[in-house]
Order: structure tokens, then sequence, then C-alpha cells
């Protein structure tokens, strides 16, 4: 099952992200792709928390106009269950947009 963000996040001045997708989901191998698309250059950060909130890791990378793709490798084997992700993209401009989602880990 592959979850995907249709609603777009972002602000009044046209800055956007939309389309997130993590797959594969379940991670079912101990590695995930999350891809989403921006309306401009932006710093990202995608962190990964488990249920109870707590931070699981954190990845940060330069993301581009259009599509875009962050692999993820948990730098410890995670536990079977749900998790969130929250990418947060800031443009140069300063303006910043948020989408979150779910993630399951079904190890075998």
């Amino acid at each position: 099952v592959s979850t995907l963000c249709k609603v777009a996040a972002g602000t009044k001045g046209g800055f956007i992200l939309t389309d997130l997708l993590c797959y594969p989901n379940p991670m079912t191998g101990g590695e995930t792709t999350f891809t989403f698309e921006l309306s401009a250059p932006a710093s990202v950060v995608v962190r990964i928390y488990s249920q109870s909130g707590r931070s699981v890791d954190t990845v940060r990378a330069q993301g581009n106009i259009g599509f875009n793709r962050i692999h993820w490798r948990p730098r410890k084997p995670l536990a079977n269950g749900v998790y969130f992700f929250r990418v947060t993209a800031r443009s140069a401009a300063g303006k910043k947009a948020t989408a979150t989602e779910r993630l399951l880990v079904m190890r075998r």
C-alpha cells in the first residue's frame, strides 16, 4: 500500500510542496525512498517519528524545482509498526511548506 499525499502544502506566496510519496510502503527491506514535488528550489528536511512522537532520524537534502527523490536507510533497525515522516521545505526566499504522512515498517 503506497501513501500518496495529493493535498498541496504551501504558502500564500506560491511556494508549494505536493505529491508526497514513500515507497516501498510498507517498508520491508530496511530502506525506503521519499518523493515529492517542489515549485521552487529549497532546503529540505525529512524527519521520521515513532507513533509516540519520538524522533527516529533526520535527513537533509537540497530540493530542486519539480520531482525530487530522497533515499533513506535508518541508522538503526526499526521495530515493526507505524511511523510518520514530515517533509519540510524552505525556499531561498524564506517561504516554508510542510507535509506529513505515515510509513509502515514490516520487517521479516
